[in-house]
């Protein structure tokens, strides 16, 4: 055990990668649950889409536009659930493969970077995707925010720690 606090210690490199696998975990329970979707949401939406129609116009609109987000909804969580749960095993690989990476060479210390810059795609990627997701179904759009900031916070960590790679540089052998 350490004798320096734990609120003194500076963090360490696979916090990231803990940081990583819990974003991935809290993704994971989205998924099991259709990003949040219910009939209530559904139905939210369709009262909005038909404010303002009267009697028999109204019941043929909404009748429509239920029969559309039947065909939609299942399509669209499905494909969307495969490309989030692939980007957020693409950050997982891509820090674990930066830390398997301790640079000799420049030609390893560029490999290590390439992932670092890989796994900060992938994040970019991620929040790309959940801001559609959460545009596009109509679910409460407040639910993915923990996990975007969540998203972001693990951004600062990969690019902090791409930049104390720079220690490596004077030590290479070409």
């Amino acid at each position: 055990m350490s004798d320096i606090p734990k609120s003194k210690r500076a963090w360490s490199k696979l916090e990231a990668l803990d940081k990583a696998i819990t974003i991935r975990g809290e993704l994971s329970r989205e998924l099991l649950i259709s990003f949040g979707l219910s009939e209530k949401h559904i139905d939210a939406a369709v009262k909005k889409a038909t404010k303002g129609l009267q009697g028999e116009e109204k019941d043929i609109l909404a009748s429509k536009i239920r029969e559309m987000y039947a065909g939609f909804i299942p399509w669209f969580i499905e494909r969307h659930r495969n490309r989030v749960d692939d980007l957020a095993g693409d950050i997982e690989a891509h820090i674990r493969g930066a830390n398997k990476i301790w640079p000799v060479w420049k030609f390893e210390y560029d490999d290590r970077r390439q992932e670092w810059n890989e796994a900060l795609k992938a994040c970019d990627r991620l929040q790309g995707e959940l801001q559609f997701i959460a545009e596009q179904l109509p679910a409460d759009k407040n639910r993915y925010k923990s996990i975007v900031l969540e998203i972001d916070d693990l951004d600062k960590m990969i690019k902090k720690i791409r930049q104390s790679d720079n220690r490596f540089l004077p030590h290479l052998k070409a």
